[in-house]
């Protein structure tokens, strides 16, 4: 027997170790559950525009956030619990989009809507979670709001109430609506509403939050042209 070719059979032998590992990979991620997003099925069509629509909203929900935050952190006179609350409303609003955000923009530029169980589960702890603070900050707002009763705070009322007013109703109009037709919708209704309806207290309370406290604040409204001045100065 020629040793050269008894070497080249000894190449040839399959490794078994790394076969086996090979396996067992390939069972594990056999073995890990899936689910499949049927509901962005008819976004294919015009995936482009969903894909700039939720960017651009995304970009807009964390720069309304960010400015309210970094404008309540630099502003002295703003160090108040109202305020606090307030900036930890921005937060939270931040913590629910990133949580959303980025699983739906890849998924609409991808051929395959699928999720892991792991992913899932983590989804779903992060939406609850920003669904509970949420609740939680603005049960904390409100009681540190109702002690404004006399007529001669009514203006003072309609500066800092009604804009907790108008987030509360509209976080829990959001939530309401999503319940019901999880509940009671019909699966044979069109898809888009009930895609929009399902993730509405997602999209529009983080959004909307910091330019209605922005909006109506007086104290907000000052400190934005006090910075805004101060840039401008900066660059002339």
């Amino acid at each position: 027997m020629v040793p050269g070719k008894r070497k080249a059979a000894v190449k040839k032998r399959p490794n078994l170790h790394h076969c086996q590992l090979k396996t067992r990979r390939m069972e594990k991620f056999s073995s890990e559950m899936f689910f499949i997003l049927a509901g962005l099925n008819e976004t294919r069509g015009d995936k482009n525009i969903y894909f700039g629509f939720s960017f651009v909203s995304y970009l807009c929900t964390l720069f309304v956030n960010l400015s309210l935050i970094q404008i309540i952190s630099t502003e002295k006179i703003l160090h108040e619990p109202m305020f606090i609350f307030l900036c930890n409303l921005c937060v939270n609003g931040i913590f629910g989009a990133t949580g959303f955000y980025p699983k739906i923009l890849i998924d609409l530029m991808s051929d395959s809507h699928i999720i892991s169980y792991g992913a899932c589960i983590l989804q779903s702890c992060v939406v609850h979670t920003y669904i509970l603070s949420e609740l939680t900050n603005l049960t904390v707002m409100a009681y540190d709001r109702a002690s404004i009763r006399s007529r001669a705070e009514q203006k003072k009322f309609m500066e800092t109430c009604l804009p907790h007013l108008l987030t509360l109703i509209n976080f829990i109009l959001s939530i309401f609506f999503d319940v019901m037709y999880a509940r009671y919708g019909s699966s044979s209704s069109l898809l888009p509403l009930r895609n929009v309806l399902s993730i509405e207290y997602l999209v529009v309370p983080p959004l909307l939050n910091p330019l209605i406290y922005g909006l109506k604040l007086k104290q907000i409204r000052r400190s934005v042209w006090r910075l805004l001045y101060r840039k401008v100065s900066v660059l002339t």
